[in-house]
C-alpha cells in the first residue's frame, strides 16, 4: 500500500484535533470517539471511520480505494512479522506493512489503553459536546447552586446561521439560512465551553473555550470547522437594541484548504431556549427587509407551547 498511498500516519491530539499525513502532505481535521470507532471529521462530516478491534484500529475501505488499513497502538503485539516501533522525537508509533498511527496525547504522560485515546480530548468529544443540551467536565468543579453567570448563560440557545456574502468555491452558499443551536457550559469560575451545531448534525461546527461574566462571553480559543476563530471578533453580549436576550455574532470564514479568496461572511443570532422571537416574527410577517427568523421557528413555537425543554426533544 505504500506504493499506492505513500507513508500514512494519523496523530490524534487533545481538544479533538488530529493530523492526517500522507508522505509530506499534512491535513488538519477533528476527531470523535464512540464505543466502537474513532471518526475523523471535516467540516462537520465524518470522512474516515477507524473501527476499534482489540488493540488495533481498522479502516475497511480507505477513501473508497478498496484498501483495508490496520493501525496498531504502541506496545501491542502484532500478528504481522515486520512490525517495529519507531522513535521519532517524542512520538512513538507502531508501523506494519500497511500503515502507521501516532496517538500522541500532547502535554500529558497518559498512556493510551486499547485504542481508547484519553486525555482532555476524548472526554470532551465523547460526552457533552455531542448533544445540543449536554454539559461537560472540562470546567472547574461545579457548585450545587449555579451562580449568576451560570444562570445567565448555561444551557441551550436556538437561532439561525445566515451567509450574507460568499465568494470563490463557496459562492453557491450565499443567502443560506440554517437552524442553529448554541450550548454554553460555564463553570463557577467563569471558564467553560461553547459549541454551535447546525441543523440536526451531531457534530459541533463551532467548538470553543470561553470565559464569561454577568455581561459578556469571550472566546479564548476556538474553531469553525477547521478554521481558527479570531477571539477579538468573538465577544458576545446581549443586544441592547432588541427585546429579550438576543445574541448576535458576525465573522468571516476563510477555507484553510483553499485560498483567502474562498469563504463567506456569516451571522449567527440566538435566543435562550424557550424565548420567542416575537419582534423578528412580526417584522418578517409584515415583509420588512433585513429581518429573519430560524427556518423551523413555527415548529419551535409549537414545541415550546407543548413544554419541550431542550433541542433534543425538539428534534424528536
Amino acid at each position: 500500500p505504500e506504493e499506492v498511498i505513500g507513508k500514512l500516519s494519523i496523530e490524534f491530539k487533545k481538544k479533538g484535533k488530529c493530523e492526517f499525513r500522507v508522505d509530506d502532505d499534512k491535513d488538519n481535521y477533528k476527531w470523535k470517539e464512540t464505543e466502537t470507532d474513532l471518526q475523523i471529521i471535516s467540516k462537520g462530516e465524518t470522512i474516515i471511520t477507524c473501527i476499534k478491534e482489540d488493540d488495533s484500529l481498522l479502516i475497511e475501505n480507505f477513501m473508497e480505494t478498496g484498501l483495508k488499513i490496520v493501525f496498531e497502538r504502541e506496545g501491542a503485539k502484532s500478528s504481522k512479522n515486520d512490525v517495529k516501533v519507531i522513535q521519532d522525537n517524542e512520538e512513538k508509533v507502531s508501523q506494519n506493512n500497511e500503515a502507521k498511527v501516532s496517538q500522541n496525547n500532547e502535554e500529558t504522560n497518559e498512556v493510551t489503553n486499547n485504542t481508547d485515546v484519553k486525555g482532555e480530548s476524548s472526554e470532551t468529544q465523547s460526552e457533552s459536546k455531542e448533544t445540543k443540551n449536554a454539559s461537560s467536565d472540562v470546567n472547574t468543579k461545579k457548585t450545587d447552586s449555579p451562580n449568576s453567570v451560570q444562570k445567565k448563560w448555561n444551557g441551550s440557545w436556538y437561532g439561525y446561521f445566515y451567509v450574507s456574502d460568499a465568494f470563490g468555491e463557496w459562492e453557491g452558499y450565499e443567502d443560506a439560512l440554517l437552524n442553529a443551536y448554541m450550548v454554553f457550559d460555564i463553570g463557577a469560575d467563569g471558564n467553560g465551553t461553547m459549541a454551535i451545531f447546525l441543523e440536526d448534525s451531531e457534530f459541533q461546527s463551532i467548538d470553543c473555550y470561553v470565559f464569561a461574566d454577568d455581561y459578556h462571553v469571550e472566546v479564548t480559543e476556538g474553531e469553525f470547522w477547521d478554521y481558527d476563530l479570531d477571539p477579538t471578533n468573538w465577544w458576545l453580549g446581549i443586544s441592547p437594541a432588541h427585546e429579550g436576550n438576543l445574541v448576535v455574532i458576525a465573522d468571516v470564514y476563510l477555507d484553510p484548504e483553499l485560498t483567502d479568496e474562498d469563504g463567506f461572511e456569516y451571522m449567527f443570532m440566538f435566543r435562550p431556549w424557550g424565548e420567542l422571537w416575537e419582534e423578528e416574527a412580526k417584522k418578517v410577517k409584515d415583509g420588512e427587509i433585513g429581518y429573519r427568523i430560524p427556518p423551523n421557528y413555527d415548529d419551535y413555537v409549537e414545541a415550546i407551547e407543548n413544554g419541550v425543554a431542550d433541542p433534543n426533544g425538539f428534534d424528536d
